[in-house]
């Protein structure tokens, strides 16, 4: 997904500045998304496999 858009952005480069602008910062929010879910995701596994354990 990342490297996909990355290409993208790349293709997009060639187009104007302006683009290339708004490809980082749409993929530093899906980064940052990617990384909160991640976190949250992980807290709520691991609070599962505490239930189990009971």
């Amino acid at each position: 997904m990342c490297s996909l858009f990355l290409r993208f952005c790349k293709v997009l480069e060639h187009g104007n500045t302006a683009n290339t602008d708004w490809c980082h910062l749409i993929l530093s929010l899906y980064l940052f998304v990617a990384e909160f879910f991640k976190k949250r995701f992980s807290s709520f596994i691991n609070i599962f496999r505490k239930r189990e354990e009971f």
